[in-house]
């Protein structure tokens, strides 16, 4: 005798077809599957910069970190391709964007209110802001697109100095001092790189550096950053 799960019958208009079991009896076991799922995993928060999560160096935290104030950092990103990003997670998005479109205009760069209004979405600024009206003018997918190619021209030394120097400016008026800079770097950066963007964030005014990593890197706020270098 055949199974339930392999039982042949005939249907209404004579044809043979499978009949499937009653999955009744294991709906509370497909519940609890998935509750332990959703108990057990920890969703990602959006992106900060261009160095996604996985591509940061694994590490376990080791130095003392009390009384750093999560809520008060800007995220500067390099990769690989000497490629730089700049987020202030701390602000809204409209304010964010109001510090890209500050130093877009340092540059001469005008933005229609449309592309405002796109600006206003990006988690973060990567495209020189010469290319930023072209970039906005782009459909989401096709930004989407470019920044995963990295077939764009990034900010430069002088526009990230430039974020920034103004994110400084408005975290002062938010928290009375200046706020942490948390790095995302590529492992495969070389260290010249490296010091010289830690040099560049010095001469903002700021030596509250954290290097972040996948063990503590989760979502953001950040509760338990790596190294803390003063």
């Amino acid at each position: 005798m055949n199974s339930s799960r392999e039982r042949l019958e005939e249907g209404r208009n004579g044809k043979r077809g499978i009949v499937l079991p009653d999955m009744a009896p294991f709906a509370s076991i497909v519940l609890f599957v998935v509750f332990f799922y959703m108990s057990s995993s920890r969703f990602r928060g959006p992106e900060t910069g261009i160095v996604k999560l996985e591509q940061l160096v694994a590490h376990t935290p080791t130095a003392c970190t009390k009384g750093i104030d999560g809520e008060n950092v800007m995220v500067v990103s390099l990769n690989s391709k000497s490629q730089l990003s700049f987020a202030a997670p701390a602000f809204d998005h409209k304010t964010q964007a109001k510090i890209f479109r500050r130093v877009a205009s340092l540059h001469q760069v005008d933005l229609t209110k449309s592309q405002i209004d796109v600006l206003e979405t990006l988690p973060f600024l990567t495209v020189d802001v010469h290319g930023l009206p072209a970039f906005l003018n782009l459909a989401p997918f096709e930004r989407q697109q470019m920044l995963q190619s990295g077939m764009y021209q990034s900010i430069d030394s002088l526009q990230l100095s430039e974020c920034i120097s103004m994110s400084r400016e408005m975290a002062r008026k938010n928290h009375n001092y200046g706020p942490y800079i948390n790095l995302k770097i590529e492992p495969a950066v070389k260290m010249p790189q490296v010091e010289q963007l830690v040099a560049l964030v010095n001469a903002q005014g700021t030596n509250r550096l954290i290097l972040l990593t996948q063990s503590n890197h989760i979502d953001y706020p950040l509760n338990s950053p790596a190294i803390r270098t003063q």
